[in-house]
């Protein structure tokens, strides 16, 4: 799994999260496509979830293009190169690291339907 580390909101980081090398960029991904939105982590968890059970997952979200299987996601971002960003990360473990984030979100007080900068 992802070694996730939550900073509080007036930590001097771009996004209240870290995680460990090599998949470090997988934050940016998390900043990008759900920071502060409890819906769109349950979508992505929805998303994640089908692909585990089998189904192959294309989707595009704000600024980075998914696609996931069973075994691995590849998320590609177009809009920040070239070259572009692309984070292979195994499926199960973007999955862990979204539910964990929903989670800190939710004890952070946050709602679906709710937005928040």
């Amino acid at each position: 799994m992802l070694t996730m580390h939550f900073l509080g909101p007036g930590d001097e980081a771009e996004y209240e999260l870290r995680i460990d090398p090599p998949h470090e960029n997988v934050v940016s991904f998390i900043g990008a496509e759900i920071n502060h939105n409890v819906d769109l982590a349950q979508a992505w968890i929805a998303d994640l979830r089908k692909a585990l059970r089998g189904d192959r997952v294309a989707s595009m979200g704000n600024v980075f293009y998914v696609e996931a299987d069973a075994r691995m996601a590849k998320l590609t971002n177009e809009f920040v190169g070239p070259p572009d960003l692309v984070i292979e990360v195994p499926t199960p473990w973007l999955l862990d690291a979204i539910e964990r984030w929903h989670a800190y979100l939710v004890s952070r007080g946050f709602k679906p339907h709710e937005l928040a900068d």
